[in-house]
């Protein structure tokens, strides 16, 4: 019986922990999120993803302390949407900038078979067009093609 009521509390500890980084991540409380991640937080156990709630949310100061404190620029929500497909989606080229310089991946594919690029043409999001378009000519990568 103990047993179960201590498990009960930390579900719901646990789901307050991921509730006040999901808030954290969205409203640029950085040091709410560097404190939990200082105390151990995982923050690949919040469902959604910290990074593509911040890209979603187009807090770029969240999105750049995330990096900071070593999230993935890569790691994908539930759909297998990338933060760099979520940026695309919103037409954010300063968030698309500051996730292609911190590494990302314009070869992921989310669940659909789509990439960055791909959600770019879609959503005719020309700011991360021209953004990726550029980064793709200054690492040599030309290839990276959208799906037909």
């Amino acid at each position: 019986m103990m047993a179960s009521i201590a498990l009960r509390l930390d579900r719901k500890v646990f789901s307050s922990v991921v509730m006040l980084a999901q808030i954290a991540a969205g409203s640029e409380r950085l040091a709410v999120l560097k404190a939990l991640f200082g105390l151990g937080f995982a923050p690949e156990s919040v469902p959604g993803g910290l990074l593509c709630l911040a890209v979603r949310t187009q807090s770029l100061r969240s999105v750049e302390a995330l990096l900071t404190l070593g999230l993935s620029p890569d790691q994908p929500d539930a759909t297998g949407k990338t933060p760099l497909m979520w940026a695309s989606r919103y037409d954010d080229g300063d968030i698309a900038a500051v996730l292609l310089n911190a590494g990302a991946n314009l070869k992921l594919k989310d669940d659909g078979g789509r990439n960055a690029l791909d959600y770019a043409r879609f959503h005719e999001a020309e700011d991360v067009y021209a953004v990726i378009q550029k980064h793709m000519i200054a690492t040599s990568n030309p290839t990276v093609r959208a799906a037909p």
